[in-house]
């Protein structure tokens, strides 16, 4: 818009000061964009119809061109605005269709992982492969072979479940294989499976926490973080 101005005389109103505002609004932010013509009485020293008229041609040639930079400014924040808006809306289009897609693999990897240190945590695999009639030394290649096949059976799912959650599951195998080894080498060459079983009881009652547990209490935070 144009401001409003008054003129006493003439030379007054050749020397007056035009000033043009343009008001443009981006976000949360205001911009006043402010354009001053000051035409001074030097330029048009005397009275001639024909100066007058040249400035007047050109002071609505310059009132023009700012005109226009103000629509061209103001449709390109508009513009800018609105891609920004679709550019995040498809951001979260495709966020919310990736995760549709891979979250029923995800939570089936992590059940999977979970059930897998259920199964090799050291109380539950001597009682599902505790043979009486072994030796120790057989009893403890039969526990270490499970735990490998049950680990390489599952070992596909890490592609589902975060890195920080698989390094735990490793270290918890390892840990696992490092207290049947342990206990082996306690007994006597002739020992039996039950007396590996019993010595591997009494190191994990040792353990305040074992590392198997802790892994599946942070499998458990991360897939209820899923939701």
């Amino acid at each position: 818009m144009m401001c409003n101005y008054g003129a006493q005389s003439y030379y007054i109103h050749l020397s007056k000061r035009y000033q043009f505002c343009f008001f443009f609004k981006n976000h949360k932010f205001y911009f006043i964009i402010s354009f001053n013509v000051s035409l001074f009485l030097f330029l048009i020293k005397n009275n001639n119809p024909y100066k007058r008229k040249k400035m007047n041609v050109i002071l609505q040639i310059l009132i023009l061109l700012i005109t226009a930079f103000g629509i061209i400014y103001t449709v390109y924040l508009f513009l800018n605005k609105q891609n920004s808006r679709e550019l995040n809306q498809l951001k979260t289009e495709l966020k919310k269709d990736r995760q549709n897609f891979f979250l029923p693999n995800r939570v089936e990897a992590y059940q999977r992982i979970i059930l897998l240190l259920e199964r090799i945590n050291p109380n539950s695999l001597i009682m599902r492969n505790h043979n009486p009639s072994l030796s120790a030394k057989s009893m403890q290649s039969e526990l270490l072979k499970v735990i490998r096949d049950e680990f390489d059976h599952n070992i596909a799912q890490q592609i589902f479940i975060s890195i920080e959650g698989w390094e735990t599951v490793k270290n918890s195998k390892e840990e696992i294989v490092k207290v049947i080894n342990l206990a082996a080498n306690q007994l006597n060459e002739n020992a039996s499976s039950t007396e590996l079983a019993a010595r591997i009881f009494e190191i994990v009652s040792e353990i305040k926490t074992l590392p198997v547990e802790s892994s599946i209490n942070l499998l458990k935070k991360e897939l209820q973080q899923l939701f």
